[in-house]
């Protein structure tokens, strides 16, 4: 990699950020690394993260308390969504290492957010004297199934809510219509997919 010469200094050496920060790339190697990233060259994006991968691991685990294999699964996550901005073009020269964890940690926080939405739904769509017990993975199953079947209106809607996570506003808006009729809207879905869903559920067990 670039060593940098302190009695000479370059356009990098005068800047915030150095190789260091940059998984030990330089300016001029991160280009480089992006040009060979782009045209399908994976060599050097895979001896980067092999050294920048084990750190992650590491700080997500002891940042959060969690398992290695939840950290592990998480920057794995990460490698790829970073892969993809890199190809992009959304990825520029800079704290690289920052970047990358901060990345991680926000991946992590919206897996909790992801999985107690999901648990909520459960005691939506089940109620506390629900005997049997689903696991996450087995209710968005069902609940996928329950939403294909849903006409194609309602299934845009309860897409629209949930999925794509567009606000109420942005809804009413591209809707064209008033906030009492949203929330009509929105209960009749809800209602006729929770129906769905049950019976789904019913024939499941049967």
């Amino acid at each position: 990699m670039t060593n940098l010469n302190r009695s000479e200094p370059t356009k990098e050496s005068t800047e915030r950020y150095y190789p260091k920060d940059n998984f030990g790339l330089s300016r001029h190697e991160f280009e480089l690394f992006t040009k060979k990233v782009k045209e399908g060259d994976e060599s050097l994006f895979i001896k980067v993260f092999n050294i920048q991968f084990k750190e992650s691991v590491r700080f997500i685990q002891n940042k959060y308390g969690i398992s290695k294999e939840v950290a592990y699964d998480i920057c794995m996550d990460t490698m790829v969504e970073f892969r993809m901005k890199l190809i992009r073009g959304k990825i520029h020269y800079g704290n690289l290492k920052f970047l990358f964890t901060r990345m991680a940690s926000n991946n992590y926080l919206d897996s909790l957010k992801k999985s107690k939405r999901v648990k909520d739904a459960i005691h939506v769509f089940l109620g506390e004297n629900q005997e049997e017990e689903l696991s996450n993975i087995e209710f968005l199953r069902v609940l996928n199934d329950a939403i294909d079947r849903l006409n194609s209106k309602q299934k845009a809607f309860i897409r629209d809510l949930f999925y794509a996570g567009k606000s109420k506003e942005e809804m009413e808006k591209e809707y064209d219509i008033s906030n009492a009729t949203f929330r009509k809207r929105k209960q009749r879905s809800l209602n006729k997919l929770k129906g769905v869903f049950l019976e789904i559920l019913k024939r499941k067990q049967i």
